[in-house]
């Protein structure tokens, strides 16, 4: 499964090859709105599902500020007509860790019984109001968002239920005070809890500057 990040970098990776000089004005922006939205510091994705109060149990190590949990998990959406495949995010209404932005840039937020998808699904036939399936449950689509990747957001508890796995997650998003280096909150992280990847959004960003800075020295 990918990070919304390592989607973000693969896209950009393969445009770099075919796009025009004005696609530099378009890559900043893009930049720019993966930071906004990813107001946390860490992600970690599990490879067994843990209990969602794991997220707490994390918030009190040192070190850490905040954190929330989510689902993520590549699947299927059916429109009636045909399926296309989605990597299906499952976040708490309220979360603040992971921000989700219309292509209107206005921030909005997640209700049960509605999905927001990516603006890939509106070139391929899904609109407002449609009602689409996910796994064992249906949703309203309510808006589309900015963003290269073929992602879907739910409220939590949804997700829980069209998965199959109630209660359950699969990841957290935390925030750092400052106290304790990345590193030692990542190396935690591997030891406590049974973590497949960790993406630091710092280095995340880093990495996808130097790719812009490769394709700024191949157009100047």
């Amino acid at each position: 499964m990918r990070t919304a990040f390592t989607v973000f970098a693969l896209a950009l990776a393969g445009s770099l090859i075919i796009v025009p000089l004005g696609f530099i004005d378009s890559m900043d922006y893009l930049v720019g709105a993966s930071v906004r939205s990813s107001a946390f510091d860490l992600q970690a994705q599990f490879y067994t599902p843990q209990p969602e109060d794991v997220a707490g149990n994390v918030t009190d190590w040192p070190g850490v500020r905040n954190t929330e949990s989510f689902i993520l998990y590549p699947t299927l959406l059916g429109t009636g007509e045909r399926t296309l495949d989605i990597q299906l995010y499952g976040l708490k209404g309220d979360a603040d860790l992971y921000r989700l932005y219309t292509m209107q840039d206005d921030r909005i937020y997640l209700h049960q019984g509605e999905i927001l998808l990516s603006a890939v699904f509106e070139k391929n036939g899904v609109l407002r109001g449609d009602v689409v399936s996910v796994g064992k449950g249906s949703f309203k689509v309510r808006e589309f968002l900015s963003g290269l990747s073929n992602t879907g957001f739910v409220e939590l508890g949804d997700a829980q239920n069209a998965l199959g796995m109630p209660g359950m997650i699969n990841g957290v998003v935390l925030t750092t005070d400052g106290s304790q280096t990345e590193e030692s909150i990542q190396n935690r992280l591997y030891s406590s809890l049974p973590v497949w990847s960790t993406l630091s959004t710092e280095k995340a960003l880093q990495d996808t500057n130097d790719m812009l800075r490769l394709y700024y020295g191949f157009v100047d």
